[in-house]
């Protein structure tokens, strides 16, 4: 019971986070990639905590090598969220990085 209350409040803040990464190009932008991720990819905004992988995909696909950026300012975003130091480390992925703070706050 413990440990699904954990799991919400991880997917609750990288909801946020999320939000805030995208909040960067403005309402506009982040409503056009929850469409685009919604039809292209059968991805959710709420479902993203679930699968990360195809979130980090549809970004990648949308902005190239711009993702990165967004994907940086996300995990700070998630990572602050959750009181925990963020540290970028070359080559790790996007996911890797989203698994190992679940597996910080849930475990």
């Amino acid at each position: 019971m413990f440990k699904a209350m954990k799991e919400k409040a991880f997917d609750k803040a990288l909801l946020e986070a999320v939000d805030e990464g995208l909040a960067v190009f403005g309402e506009s932008v982040a409503h056009t990639v929850a469409y685009y991720l919604k039809k292209n990819h059968g991805l959710r905004r709420e479902d993203i905590p679930k699968n990360p992988e195809t979130f980090d995909t549809g970004l990648k696909t949308i902005f190239g090598f711009g993702a990165s950026v967004i994907e940086r300012h996300i995990l700070e975003r998630l990572y602050a969220k959750l009181q925990l130091t963020y540290e970028e480390k070359e080559g790790q992925p996007f996911t890797d990085h989203i698994k190992q703070a679940k597996e910080k706050t849930t475990t």
